[in-house]
């Protein structure tokens, strides 16, 4: 298994990035799913989707081998039985990317193309926009979208408001760099500090 990248951060966590070049076949003898697995499985007709999803799993279990399956919450959240450690999972094209903590983590890596702008209104704030236009950098795009595609892993709720309830303070825009990101709601806002790394032609966005 090609992990590119293993990165233990000053908090505790583990970071892991997997570029995908094994064949489905391959991927399914590592892992050696169980009966429910399989089934999953089955169901996901498209092939990138297998291998994201097949990948994903066996990188989970290189760093939790102590663990049971990956089993789903209501909201979607995955976590893993026996496990006393928080994990989020991301995929694209072909790579995979994994964050463990001993909190609650989330992560999310996506391939930079100029599609991002064509639905930039609709994940982000008109305060964000502003900043993205002055950097009119697709970079910048990216940041945001993975921030906020973490901040809802990190929250295990799916049908929160991108755009108004997840909000990113101002950047520079550096190769990796912090950023501040709060989650808004009626009763308080949420400071989660992350940070962000370009990885070649993908963009990597994790809580810290």
């Amino acid at each position: 298994m090609p992990v590119i990248r293993e990165e233990h951060t000053a908090g505790g966590a583990t970071v892991a990035i997997w570029e995908i070049s094994e064949p489905e076949t391959l991927l399914i003898s590592l892992l050696d799913p169980n009966e429910r697995e399989r089934q999953h499985l089955s169901m996901i007709k498209a092939p990138q989707r297998r291998l994201h999803w097949l990948a994903a799993r066996v990188l989970a279990a290189r760093y939790l081998p102590d663990a049971g399956e990956i089993i789903y919450s209501d909201s979607g959240q995955p976590c893993i039985q026996g496990s006393t450690y928080y994990f989020s999972i991301a995929h694209s094209a072909n790579y995979a990317a994994l964050l463990v903590d001993i909190k609650p983590a989330g992560i999310d890596l996506e391939l930079i193309t100029p599609r991002i702008r064509k639905v930039m209104s609709r994940f982000m704030h008109p305060d964000e926009m502003a900043h993205v236009i002055k950097t009119d950098e697709n970079d910048t795009l990216y940041i945001y979208w993975c921030a906020k595609e973490a901040v809802v892993k990190w929250l295990g709720d799916p049908t929160i408001d991108f755009r108004n309830m997840i909000r990113i303070n101002p950047f520079p825009l550096l190769e990796k760099g912090e950023i501040e990101t709060s989650v808004i709601t009626s009763h308080e806002i949420i400071s989660i500090p992350m940070v962000y790394e370009k990885i070649g032609q993908y963009m990597m966005v994790h809580t810290i």
